[in-house]
């Protein structure tokens, strides 16, 4: 599962995986641009990426994000969590707290998104690597 897979590293991410034939989760918020990169995907060969529509600053996001992936494909065997931010450069750790979804200075208003959110609601999904995944990893 590549998180924030829309857009700079997380699409980067994505298309590398995708090259290297991963069965893949993409998860981001612009639909359109998802999308766009799951047909890229889908054009080097690779099985269709399933694509999730989900803002993970919003609180639950993550949580559910985990839950269909569990059902989806049973379990996770590699998590890129791309999709998050920092205030001025500094990394927080809020996870699903109120604070994570208000709004910080620093930002102009912007919602800030902790990985964790989406780390934590996948832990229990992810599989120790099989030969597959540490194919995928080289």
């Amino acid at each position: 599962m590549v998180t924030g897979a829309s857009s700079g590293i997380g699409r980067a991410v994505a298309l590398e995986l995708g090259r290297r034939h991963a069965r893949l989760i993409l998860v981001a918020r612009r639909e359109d641009r998802l999308r766009c990169v799951a047909e890229e995907i889908t054009m080097l060969g690779a099985p269709n990426p399933i694509v999730t529509v989900a803002d993970l600053a919003e609180r639950g996001a993550a949580a559910r994000v985990g839950r269909d992936a569990l059902d989806w494909l049973g379990g996770l065997d590699v998590l890129i969590n791309n999709a998050g931010g920092g205030v001025d450069g500094a990394q927080v750790m809020v996870a699903d707290r109120d604070e994570a979804s208000r709004p910080s200075r620093s930002t102009s208003g912007a919602r800030l998104l902790w990985p964790p959110r989406c780390s934590r609601s996948c832990v229990r999904s992810v599989q120790a690597p099989s030969s597959t995944s540490r194919r995928w990893l080289r």
